[in-house]
């Protein structure tokens, strides 16, 4: 008699057991009808913006930064220009090459500080941020425009006697507020390149 109660007790409890498990069961299925009832809702996603676009590429070397490179990159911005500079758009841990090739193809002018620094034989990013410069300008038909930092003619011309060849300023009779000044008049005149009379930019060519 004894046993036999301890094995109807046994097989309540597992009866128990086995209506709870089914009272889980019949519950997480009614959530699940309930939920497949209810519109399916698709999260927004967050647009993918498009590459933006600058007005100058500032190809500079690293150590004309103080000097002349930070000054001149501020009064381009004063002047409104969008300015692709590495010191902004760098960060720690990016590819440069691919942040650079990216600032080329996306900028309407290219800048070209060259300088002692620029053209110095171990200076592989200045080298190829020109060579950069002059395939975008002969696919694109973009100009690159040359500064002239603590630099002679005789310098300039063995580094490259094409770039040597181009119009240039020079930061010897000018400041870098008067650069970007006239650099803001050039995109001024080729906004209004149909317009039959223009006034001509004082860009120098260094003697």
């Amino acid at each position: 008699m004894k046993l036999q109660k301890e094995q109807q007790n046994e097989q309540k409890k597992q009866d128990k057991a086995n209506q709870q498990i089914q009272a889980s069961y019949e519950a997480r299925i009614k959530e699940l009808q309930q939920q497949l009832l209810q519109p399916v809702v698709t999260p927004a996603t967050t647009p993918i913006a498009a590459d933006e676009e600058y007005d100058v590429f500032v190809s500079h070397a690293y150590e004309d930064k103080e000097s002349f490179v930070d000054e001149f990159v501020e009064a381009l911005r004063s002047q409104g220009l969008k300015v692709w500079y590495d010191t902004d758009k760098l960060k720690w841990g990016n590819s440069m090459s691919e942040k650079i090739d990216r600032g080329l193809a996306k900028s309407r002018y290219g800048v070209v500080i060259l300088s002692p620094n620029y053209i110095a034989e171990h200076k592989y990013w200045t080298k190829a941020e020109l060579n950069g410069l002059f395939q975008v300008e002969t696919v694109n038909g973009k100009t690159i425009l040359p500064i002239w930092h603590n630099l002679t003619k005789k310098q300039v011309v063995e580094y490259s006697p094409i770039i040597a060849d181009r119009k240039a300023m020079t930061t010897a009779s000018m400041t870098p507020e008067e650069i970007a000044a006239e650099l803001k008049e050039l995109f001024m005149l080729r906004a209004s390149s149909a317009c039959p009379r223009q006034k001509n930019i004082n860009f120098i060519k260094v003697l």
